[in-house]
């Protein structure tokens, strides 16, 4: 038996279906929030990654080489091809843009146990704007889309984070390979370790109690009140940027779902200000993440456009909902059955006009006995001949007569009892 590669697999029916009420829901948030939709090609340009992601990201992306000798890579993640879009494309469009997308992506290794080589990714990318309140408002959308699937109980979070702060501080503070130590035992999320490095270097004390205490930080007001005696011109612009996001996020109603955290490293290297990850309970892995990336859009067309996004790993997502908690109001299904076969398509297609699900039986018969064709729907229906039917409820088993006007009006009404 043929199986899928290795980090990739099948979803049929109800999972199918869960993935597609997903999607449909998440393109319902992004646009109310007047996000607009784009799709990028599966494969771009290696240069598309090679230059932006950085190099530990690039290693993960399939790679290739074109007829022409030209390198691709299957689309590796999903905000530097929709900044390379913007730059080609939209570049002349009213800013701020609004964007999104939801698109597949492929990676070689993966980065938690559990993860696929194949996987989905919803995300939204605010083009254009430098101000706090377009980081605030990413963060509050990326809130408001996973509320809108039914998961304000989950416990939703956001850390964040800094993606240059800590980077800068570190290095002027160490430097050289105590300062690559430093960042590395932050990436591997070892604050214990990073602070005996600090500490075994003999930092001065405001220095040492200034990184200490950012680090320990994990609450906004404490954020707020902090001094940081060390800062010079270049941080203290970083640190009051930060307190500007905080204090539109509040604005927005999720200060309590934000949790600081300086040690957040992300592993696309194109951040440059506010870094987040997005987490809910039950789930030992962040289910999205995203930040600001102002010198991104540059790469491509030269012009330094400010912009910042997120975007949502939907099979981490579809794992930590599970398929079943994806329900919709479900259409009724219905079969019809009958020596007519002019009149069961007649049929058929006035219930689908009324955005019921109808399918004509492929035997030709007037039984209201069971079969296997009958599995999953919910309603049997055999015409009588007078313009009368006759339906059996298959769930139950009750069988009952009415028109078709008395079926429409019925099923249209949310049920056929």
């Amino acid at each position: 038996m043929l199986r899928t590669p290795l980090g990739t697999r099948d979803y049929a029916l109800e999972e199918a279906e869960a993935y597609s009420r997903l999607e449909r829901a998440l393109e319902r948030t992004f646009e109310l929030w007047g996000y607009r939709e784009v799709r990028t090609p599966c494969l771009e340009s290696l240069e598309v990654f090679s230059g932006t992601i950085g190099p530990g990201a690039v290693d993960r992306a399939f790679k290739f080489q074109d007829y022409d000798g030209r390198l691709l890579a299957l689309r590796a993640e999903g905000t530097a091809p929709t900044a390379r879009l913007f730059a080609s494309t939209l570049i002349n469009a009213p800013r701020p843009c609004r964007l999104f997308y939801i698109a597949k992506v492929f990676r070689f290794a993966t980065d938690f146990p559990g993860d696929f080589r194949e996987f989905s990714q919803a995300g939204a990318e605010l083009i254009g704007s430098g101000e706090p309140s377009s980081d605030a408002e990413v963060m509050a959308l990326s809130i408001a889309a996973l509320e809108d699937l039914g998961l304000g109980g989950r416990g939703l979070r956001i850390d964040l984070g800094h993606a240059n702060l800590m980077r800068e501080l570190i290095s002027r503070l160490l430097g050289g390979p105590d300062g690559e130590r430093a960042l590395d035992l932050l990436r591997r999320r070892d604050l214990r370790g990073a602070l005996s490095l600090f500490k075994g270097r003999g930092l001065p004390p405001e220095a040492y109690d200034s990184i200490a205490g950012l680090l320990r930080c994990r609450r906004a007001d404490e954020f707020l009140a902090m001094d940081i005696p060390i800062a010079d011109a270049g941080i203290r612009e970083m640190l009051k940027g930060f307190a500007g996001v905080i204090e539109e996020a509040e604005e927005y109603g999720i200060g309590d779902k934000l949790f600081l955290d300086f040690s957040l490293i992300r592993d696309l290297e194109y951040y440059t200000g506010a870094i987040f990850e997005i987490s809910m309970e039950g789930l030992g892995v962040p289910v999205g993440g995203g930040g600001r990336y102002d010198a991104l859009i540059e790469k491509f067309c030269g012009l330094r456009i400010p912009a910042v996004g997120f975007a949502l790993n939907l099979n981490r997502l579809m794992e930590g909902m599970g398929a079943g908690s994806l329900r919709e109001d479900r259409r009724k299904r219905v079969i019809i059955r009958s020596k007519n076969r002019r009149e069961a398509i007649e049929i058929a297609r006035e219930l689908r006009g009324k955005g019921i699900i109808a399918v004509v039986s492929l035997e030709r018969d007037d039984s209201l006995s069971k079969g296997g064709e009958l599995e999953g729907f919910d309603y049997l229906i055999v015409p009588s001949g007078d313009g009368s039917l006759r339906i059996a409820d298959l769930r139950s088993g009750a069988v009952k007569a009415s028109s078709l006007e008395g079926l429409l009006a019925e099923l249209g009404g949310g049920g056929f009892e």
